[in-house]
């Protein structure tokens, strides 16, 4: 019964779940490149000061 009447949503949802499935796969390599970036932006700053 409960996984018949799951089974509509699941097929209605598949797009959604599929954006959850890219975003949360997304976030951890956005977040490694604003770090990554950081740390470039502060060598930068670094080589200016010198």
């Amino acid at each position: 019964m409960s996984a018949l009447f799951l089974c509509p949503i699941f097929e209605r949802n598949e797009y959604m779940i599929k954006t959850i499935l890219g975003v949360l796969v997304l976030t951890p390599l956005g977040a490694f490149s604003i770090y990554v970036t950081a740390i470039i932006l502060k060598e930068m700053v670094k080589q200016l000061k010198k």
